[in-house]
This record gives structure tokens, C-alpha cells and sequence, in this order.
């Protein structure tokens, strides 16, 4: 049985009617026991959606997931009240006008260095669809920014280890969090006006492995 009702199989067609180029992202496999749900997940969608190709991939880390841009990582399967966001992304993908004002644009082009985002949602949270609206085209516009969206109960090891206890929870570099909705606008502030000395060891680390120690230095 098709893990699409009718109402989503609809709405699927009538987005692929929607698409004049066709759009290809990659599914990432993993060895993680969830992965076959991302596999078929993946195989009933591009059977509905004949505008959609989707290439699998080989992931270094542990969680399966759909590589939407080599910066946007999805990792949950999008129905429900997930499905509309994850098909307006799609759309985005090859899309030039972003639906972002000029003052975030403004926020994003100062953002020099790597960031990392990570979105927990649930299916059924009435609140998750707005952020996963308001995160991906920030990540879209901006390259620096590394947005990992992650189905909390679909992989409650990996919310257990970050603390979540609630979706939507968003974190910064494994250290702000916000938890609820939150603003485009509160985003970017908060990722432009941070303290470079209370950078993650991570992000840190990022930096360095892209070559530019000399901004560490200068901070």
C-alpha cells in the first residue's frame, strides 16, 4: 500500500505539473536501521512525480537523509504536514527569487564563515512546517550555512544525544537553541552578531579545514 493518501498523491501531482525543469537531488543511504524507509520513500515519490529524479549517495555519517543542495540535509520523510514545505523547497532548488527581504539578504551576504543549523521536527507538530519554511531558503541564499533537518522521533538517539525534548527546537553550532517558531530576521541576527570566541570546537574546525585560519587570527 502506498504510503501516499490520496490527498498527498494530489497535491504531489499537481506540484509536478508546477515544474518546467526537472529537479535532482540525491538520497543519502547509510547503514542506519531507517534507511530502507528513505529508500522506499524515495522510490514512491519519483513514481508520482515524474519531474523529480533522485540519485542515491553514499553518506559518511550515520543518519539516511535527502541531499537537497551539498548544504541542505533532509533528514525525515516528508508527509503529513511535512509534505507542502518539502515540496516548496524542491521548487526552490532551481529557483532565483527566493522569497527573502533585502534586509536578510543584507544579514546573510555578511556571514563569511561556516554555520551550522540543525532543525528537529515531528510529524504532526503544527509549529515545524513554518520554520522548515523560514530555514531552507536562508540556506538556499547563503552557502556558508549548513541546515541539517532532522525527524526527532523518527531518530530519537540523535535528539536524545542533543538534548531535544520538543520539536521544533533549531540549533546554532551545537550551542544556541531556539525552541518553538523563530524569525528570519532572529536568525541571522544571532548568526551575524555572535562572539567568534564562543565558537564550537566544531565550527572552529571547519574553519580551519577550509583553509582560513587567518580570520580566526584576525578575530
Amino acid at each position: 500500500m502506498s504510503i501516499f493518501d490520496p490527498q498527498s498523491a494530489t497535491m504531489i501531482q499537481n506540484w509536478d505539473q508546477t515544474i518546467k525543469n526537472q529537479i535532482k537531488i540525491k538520497l543519502i543511504t547509510t547503514n542506519h536501521i531507517e534507511n530502507n524507509q528513505f529508500v522506499n520513500f524515495s522510490d514512491l515519490l519519483v513514481t508520482v512525480a515524474s519531474n523529480l529524479i533522485i540519485k542515491p549517495k553514499k553518506g559518511e555519517n550515520d543518519l539516511p537523509g535527502f541531499l537537497l543542495k551539498e548544504n541542505i540535509t533532509y533528514s525525515a520523510l516528508p508527509l503529513e504536514k511535512e509534505l507542502e514545505p518539502f515540496l516548496e523547497a524542491l521548487s526552490q532548488i532551481n529557483s532565483k527569487n527566493l522569497m527573502l527581504s533585502d534586509q536578510i539578504k543584507q544579514g546573510l551576504d555578511k556571514i563569511d564563515i561556516p554555520v551550522q543549523l540543525k532543525l528537529y521536527i515531528a510529524l504532526g507538530c503544527p509549529h515545524c512546517p513554518n520554520v522548515v519554511r523560514t530555514l531552507i531558503p536562508l540556506a538556499f541564499y547563503c552557502k556558508n550555512i549548513s541546515l541539517h533537518i532532522i525527524d526527532g522521533s523518527l531518530f530519537p538517539e540523535t535528539a536524545q544525544k542533543d538534548s531535544v525534548l520538543s520539536a521544533p527546537c533549531l540549533i546554532l553550532d551545537d550551542d544556541f537553541r531556539w525552541t518553538g517558531s523563530v524569525s528570519a530576521e532572529e536568525i541571522t541576527e544571532m548568526i551575524t552578531n555572535r562572539d567568534p570566541s564562543q565558537l564550537s570546537a566544531g565550527t572552529l574546525k571547519t574553519i580551519l579545514e577550509q583553509g582560513n585560519a587567518t580570520w580566526i587570527a584576525r578575530q
